[in-house]
């Protein structure tokens, strides 16, 4: 979820691609949390790559935020909790995605065809300026 929002937020994806990830968060953490780990992601795309420093620091009060241990193991998954349906957050990232899939299908769609006989004479209007243009260098008037 924070991915897709922090992408949200650099312009990287529309408002309508992100908006169902956001109100799942902020009915699941709040919108005060969610207001601070905005906060968080932000300062991280303003942080340089190479600042590993920074980094930790803001992964560390990201993990605050969320009420984690940071230097604590992550907790064992419970098997008897996989494969159930996903939660409202997962459902919404998992809308997102195809929010964000249908989006990039209809960007790589390719143009439509030129109609019959039109692709012709563009090429022949394409070859006529290219003639026209080698031959305007080739016998260009001598002021002399």
């Amino acid at each position: 979820m924070a991915l897709i929002l922090a992408r949200g937020d650099a312009g990287v994806l529309e408002p309508a691609e992100t908006e169902p990830v956001a109100t799942a968060v902020a009915a699941a953490i709040g919108a005060g949390k969610l207001g601070q780990l905005r906060q968080v992601w932000r300062q991280a795309h303003a942080t340089r790559d190479d600042d590993a420093r920074a980094m930790v620091r803001l992964g560390r009060r990201w993990c605050r935020i969320l009420g984690i241990a940071p230097d604590q193991p992550a907790p064992k998954a419970d098997p008897a909790q996989a494969g159930g349906p996903p939660s409202p957050v997962g459902q919404a990232v998992g809308e997102a995605a195809a929010r964000v899939a249908a989006a990039s299908a209809a960007e790589l769609a390719p143009p439509p065809a030129f109609p019959p006989g039109q692709a012709q004479a563009q090429a022949e209007n394409n070859a006529r300026r290219q003639a026209g243009s080698a031959a305007s260098q080739v016998f260009t008037r001598d002021p002399a």
